[in-house]
C-alpha cells in the first residue's frame, strides 16, 4: 500500500476539500480491489488538541488533514477540514478510510508544524494492533506546534581553517562571541593521539575534545524544532574517539575527520547558537611558521548573542555575517 505523510484537523463538522488522483486498475483486478476496499476500510475518528511549544492552546483555527481510503477503483486520498475550539481541541468524526495525516502548515499562519514523530495515524484493520490508533475523546492527542517568536538578529559565520597545534593544556582556544582565536576564549579544541602507529605511516587512535567552561554544548541530533536552543542538558565538554582498526574497541571503520552539529551556550548564557564543528587531522607532520600542526578546525552556523535561545530564523535568517579571523 502507498504510504502518505500527514498534517492536521479541528472540532466541528468535517468538510471535503478535494480529491487526489486515484490508482487505475485493469478489469481483471476490479473484483480484488473491491474486496480489498471492503476489508481495508475502517471507521476513522480522531481527537486532537493543538498546543504551542510552552503548552498554551492554539486559538481557534482551521485544521486540515489528508484521508487515505480505498474503493473499487483503487487507493485515493482527499483533504478534509474542521475547526479547533478555544482550548485547541478538534475532531474528525465518522469518516471511512485507512490513514489520516495532518496538514497543519496549510492553515496555521502564525505557527510552524513539524510532522516528525507526530501527525500520521493508521486505522485499517490489517494494521499492527500495537500501532493502530485508538481514538479517545476524553484523551485527545496533543499536537505540538511552534509559535513564531518573530525575527531576531542572528550572526552567521564560517570560520577559516584554524590550525590546531601540538596537544597542550589549552590546544586551540576560540572566542565564540568575537569569532577569533584567543587564549582567553570560551571554546577549547584539543587533540590527542594513540602511540601504536605513526600518524604519518597509517591508522592510529585519536580523540578530539570540545570544551566550553562558561556554558556547554549538546549534540543537535534531529530536533523536532531547531528554532530554539535547549534550556538544559548542556555538558561543559564533549569527546569523540576514533580507534584504529587494530584496537578491539574499533567498529571496523576508520576516519581522519570528525563533523558534528551542536547547540552551544556560552558567556554564562549570553550567547546561544547552532554550530557545525569540523576537524581534519594532519598526516604529514606539516609545520607552519616553525610550529607543528596536528590538525585543522572549522566551524560554521548561527549565533544569537543577545542572551536569547531564539534561533527561529534557522533556515532563512536575517543575518549579520561575520568571518572568524585567523590569528
Amino acid at each position: 500500500m502507498r504510504r502518505w505523510i500527514l498534517i492536521l484537523g479541528g472540532l466541528g463538522s468535517v468538510t471535503v476539500l478535494g480529491q487526489a488522483e486515484h490508482v487505475t486498475v485493469t478489469e481483471g483486478g476490479h473484483n480484488r480491489l473491491k474486496l480489498l476496499a471492503r476489508q481495508s476500510q475502517a471507521e476513522v475518528n480522531f481527537y486532537g488538541r493543538l498546543v504551542d511549544q510552552v503548552g498554551e492552546p492554539v486559538p481557534p483555527s482551521v485544521v486540515k488533514a489528508g484521508l487515505v481510503y480505498w474503493d473499487a477503483e483503487g487507493e485515493h486520498t482527499r483533504k478534509v477540514s474542521t475547526t479547533s475550539d478555544q482550548d485547541g481541541r478538534f475532531a474528525f468524526r465518522d469518516l471511512k478510510g485507512t490513514t489520516l495525516y495532518l496538514l497543519l502548515n496549510e492553515s496555521l499562519v502564525d505557527y510552524q508544524y513539524s510532522a516528525r514523530g507526530q501527525g500520521v495515524y493508521d486505522f485499517a484493520p490489517y494494521c499492527n494492533p500495537l500501532t493502530r490508533h485508538q481514538p479517545d475523546p476524553q484523551r485527545p492527542v496533543k499536537i505540538e506546534v511552534w509559535k513564531k517568536l518573530g525575527p531576531v538578529e542572528l550572526v552567521q559565520y564560517t570560520s577559516k581553517y584554524l590550525e590546531v597545534g601540538e596537544t597542550g593544556p589549552n590546544g586551540l582556544v576560540v572566542d565564540l562571541a568575537q569569532f577569533q582565536k584567543d587564549l582567553a576564549g570560551d571554546l577549547k579544541v584539543q587533540l590527542e593521539f594513540g602511540s601504536e602507529i605513526s600518524r604519518k605511516d597509517g591508522e592510529y587512535s585519536w580523540r578530539v575534545r570540545y570544551e566550553i567552561p562558561s556554558g556547554g554544548l549538546v549534540p543537535a541530533g534531529q530536533a523536532l524544532y531547531p528554532f530554539l536552543a535547549p534550556e538544559a542538558g548542556y555538558q561543559t565538554a564533549y569527546e569523540y574517539v576514533q580507534w584504529s582498526r587494530q584496537d578491539p574497541r574499533s567498529r571496523g571503520e576508520w576516519t581522519d575527520m570528525h563533523a558534528e552539529n551542536f547547540y552551544i551556550k556560552s558567556h554564562e548564557g549570553q550567547v546561544y547558537g547552532h554550530l557545525e564543528f569540523k576537524l581534519w587531522l594532519n598526516h604529514e607532520g606539516m609545520r607552519t611558521s616553525g610550529h607543528p600542526v596536528v590538525g585543522w578546525f572549522q566551524m560554521r552556523g548561527l549565533i544569537n548573542e543577545n542572551g536569547s535561545r531564539n534561533l527561529e530564523d534557522f533556515y532563512q535568517p536575517k543575518l549579520k555575517p561575520r568571518r572568524l579571523r585567523k590569528s
